[in-house]
């Protein structure tokens, strides 16, 4: 299956992205976007990701990332890939943006899903390294500090003073 994805809209739209571009930046939400993506590429799953803009980052087997030219929005990049794709009936589009983007699919078996509706189903599935699924509740631990200022803050709490 093919999934031409809004990748900005993804970004501002999903809480983990969201948090990561908040924290750290826009380039370490791609960065995060192209990480997951490429772990669920695979015989079942093509990606297409389109930006609005900035680099284009790393492209992977299964993840083809594109950015929008000037004077082109990433919609229109969106609606043009879809309406070229090979396989209509078997083609997502990824978006919030019903209003622009999914209104403007006409037809051919092209689908639009939600940003949330693509989290459940193809992000939210995949297994971490340690056979965890990646989205897990479990409370064992708490989250790894994101930021230096984080780390410092622990580090400062937790060092062993020098008494000598």
């Amino acid at each position: 299956m093919l999934w031409i994805i809004d990748g900005n809209n993804l970004i501002h739209s999903d809480p983990m992205f969201r948090q990561k571009m908040t924290e750290s930046g826009m380039e370490s939400a791609k960065k995060l976007l192209h990480s997951e993506l490429s772990r669920v590429c695979g015989n079942d799953h093509r990606f297409q990701l389109v930006m609005d803009g900035g680099s284009g980052g790393q492209e992977r087997a299964g993840l083809e990332i594109l950015v929008a030219r000037r004077g082109q929005t990433a919609d229109d990049l969106v609606l043009s890939l879809a309406r070229n794709a090979p396989f209509a009936e078997q083609t997502r589009i990824v978006t919030n943006d019903h209003s622009d983007i999914g209104s403007r699919i006409d037809g051919g078996g092209v689908i639009w899903i939600s940003c949330s509706e693509f989290r459940s189903l193809v992000l939210k599935g995949r297994k971490s390294s340690k056979g965890k699924s990646s989205s897990s509740d479990s409370g064992d631990k708490p989250a790894a500090p994101r930021s230096k200022n984080q780390v410092n803050y622990w580090l400062d709490q937790f060092s062993e003073e020098d008494e000598s």
